[in-house]
Parts: C-alpha cells; sequence; structure tokens
C-alpha cells in the first residue's frame, strides 16, 4: 500500500515537472522561430540544428528561461515560506487576507516545506543540467556558474529558515 504522504509529494511534483518540460519546448520553438534558426525532425522525435553555434545558443536560453520559471516558483514558496505559515502571519495581514477571502494563501509549515522541497529538487536537478552541460561545452559556462551560485545562495537561505523554524519547536 502506498503511503499518503508519497502520492502527496507525487501530487506536488506533477506541476513543477510539465511546467519544466512545457516552458522548454515552447522556449525551444520561440527562439529557433523568433531568430530564424532553421531545425528538422526525425523520426524519434530528436531536433536538430544546422549548426552546432545554433544548439548551443538555443539550449542555452532554453535552459536560463526553464531556469528562471522554476526559479520564480522556489522564490514564491520560499517567500510563502517565510511570510504566511500559519505560525507567522502578522494578525494586521491575516485579517487583510481574511477580508479579501484569501486565507487559502496561509498554509502550514509542513505542507509548504513539502512543496518547497520539492521545487528545490527540480531546481537542483536543472542547476546540475546546466553545470554539467557547461563543462563539456553544450551551454555557454556562465550559465553553469550562475545557476550554481543561485542555488548554494538559496540552499544558504533554506539553511538558515530551517533552523529557525526548528529552534522555534
Amino acid at each position: 500500500m502506498v503511503s499518503k504522504t508519497l502520492l502527496k509529494l507525487v501530487d506536488e511534483a506533477v506541476l513543477p515537472s510539465f511546467l519544466i518540460i512545457g516552458v522548454k519546448v515552447i522556449s525551444i520553438a520561440l527562439i529557433t522561430g523568433l531568430l530564424n534558426i532553421s531545425f528538422y525532425y526525425q523520426n524519434i522525435g530528436v531536433i536538430y540544428l544546422e549548426k552546432f553555434s545554433n544548439v548551443i545558443y538555443v539550449n542555452s536560453y532554453s535552459d536560463l528561461i526553464t531556469y528562471f520559471v522554476i526559479l520564480s516558483g522556489v522564490v514564491f514558496i520560499l517567500i510563502k515560506l517565510l511570510f504566511f505559515t500559519h505560525n507567522k502571519v502578522n494578525p494586521e495581514v491575516y485579517m487583510r487576507l481574511a477580508k479579501h477571502n484569501r486565507l487559502s494563501f496561509i498554509q502550514s509549515l509542513s505542507e509548504l516545506y513539502h512543496i518547497f522541497f520539492i521545487w528545490l529538487g527540480f531546481l537542483f536537478l536543472m542547476t546540475i543540467f546546466m553545470l554539467v552541460r557547461s563543462l563539456l561545452l553544450i551551454d555557454y559556462i556562465q550559465l553553469g556558474i550562475i545557476a550554481t551560485s543561485v542555488f548554494v545562495f538559496l540552499m544558504f537561505i533554506t539553511v538558515k529558515e530551517v533552523e529557525k523554524d526548528l529552534s522555534r519547536r
């Protein structure tokens, strides 16, 4: 029997996984379309570009767009985690949310941590992919450095916040 926690984690992981795939495909299509970069498909669904420099360009910018979409989700959840949990919300903010019927915006700490670590896990995977591609010279090297730096900074904030929450208990 599958536990409820595992089902909830899988349920929470559906949105970011489809978002990554969708944004990657759409960004590749937009970049190649806007810059008139010719490409063709093969039977197995692989996209081929005529020049390797175009591969690096399209891959780098589609990775950057995808990274920022996932990063924006992580930052949104981190803001909710820092300011909009049951034990942290200001009573004035609570009343303002209640007035506008937005109390569902306030969530429990455990719910937000589940969601946050799922999104952070996807950001970690995206960071690793970008770093490896940068080292293999398939992405611009700056992207790997920037993605790794941003992820390390977010991990620092996460560790500090977890320490604060554990010390409160």
